[in-house]
């Protein structure tokens, strides 16, 4: 039963980074934003950009792939992650600074309580399973060429949905639109 905990530990936190990583590549302009507002230097601001979505990508896929005698090293170094970005937030929040995080793209949040609740969750399931990877191994099966292009395949197709799912409002015309392009074909036939 534990070992299955593990294993839940492991996909909450690899689906989350992904989607956080996804997010800050495919809308990075609101991830660079809330960097600048928070008033990093701009290097750093250049630095954090690339490689925060970096980082979270290969930590969601070494979480799923990492053999079970390092899997507690990926949850700690995921746990890591979760207490910078925790720390960031209620610094900004403290501050009242009025920042979107950038954390999901242009779904995120503005910094306040409930990010900051939704990061302490996550990084409590870290915890947790850092804690359980020390004692048993995980439900998942041992990384094989096979889980890595199941995980990755995945991971393409997650970005893939999210890349539609921001671009929707270009790809789609709504019922006014639809009836000025009818309109327009219907006077040019005449």
């Amino acid at each position: 039963m534990i070992s299955y905990i593990v294993a839940l530990c492991q996909v909450v936190l690899a689906a989350t980074l992904l989607l956080a990583a996804n997010g800050k590549l495919f809308r990075s302009d609101q991830f660079i934003d809330a960097l600048r507002l928070s008033r990093l230097p701009d290097t750093l601001v250049s630095l954090f950009s690339v490689s925060i979505p970096t980082v979270e990508f290969f930590l969601a896929i070494a979480l799923l792939l990492s053999p079970f005698s390092v899997l507690s090293i990926t949850f700690g170094a995921s746990c890591i992650l979760l207490i910078i970005f925790t720390f960031w937030m209620v610094f900004v929040s403290m501050r009242n600074m009025h920042i979107k995080c950038g954390c999901f793209g242009t779904a995120s949040d503005t910094v306040g309580l409930r990010s900051i609740v939704r990061n302490a969750i996550l990084l409590g399931c870290g915890l947790l399973g850092l804690a359980l990877s020390l004692k048993v191994s995980s439900a998942l099966p041992e990384p094989s060429l096979e889980m890595a292009i199941i995980v990755v395949s995945l991971e393409l197709c997650l970005a893939l949905f999210q890349s539609f799912h921001s671009a929707r409002s270009f790809l789609l015309l709504s019922k006014k639109d639809m009836s000025a392009v009818e309109d327009n074909f219907l006077s040019q036939t005449n």
